[in-house]
């Protein structure tokens, strides 16, 4: 979540070229300080939103990958969804 202002700059350019984007939001809003029975649900629904895509967007992948983000990565590659970059600082 690092990223995330970046990550709301690309949804919104991704919606404007005719995607449907699925990304989290409860860590931001929480700041970050889930329980780690809260991380273990956001990252079950986050590969649930991974089989939902056709393919994933990385934020940030230059400057820095979370081990949740290497496994969300991982997790699309295995599951055959196409794996865009996009940038970061």
């Amino acid at each position: 979540m690092r990223f995330y202002d970046e990550m709301l700059k690309v949804a919104a350019i991704l919606t404007a070229d005719g995607y449907i984007v699925l990304m989290p939001f409860v860590s931001s809003y929480m700041g970050g300080k889930e329980s780690d029975e809260q991380k273990k649900m956001l990252d079950e629904m986050h590969k649930v939103k991974i089989d939902m895509s056709q393919s994933i967007t990385v934020v940030g992948w230059r400057v820095h990958l979370g081990e949740s983000t290497k496994e969300e990565i991982e997790y699309a590659k295995a599951t055959e969804k196409d794996t865009a970059l996009w940038g970061g600082n």
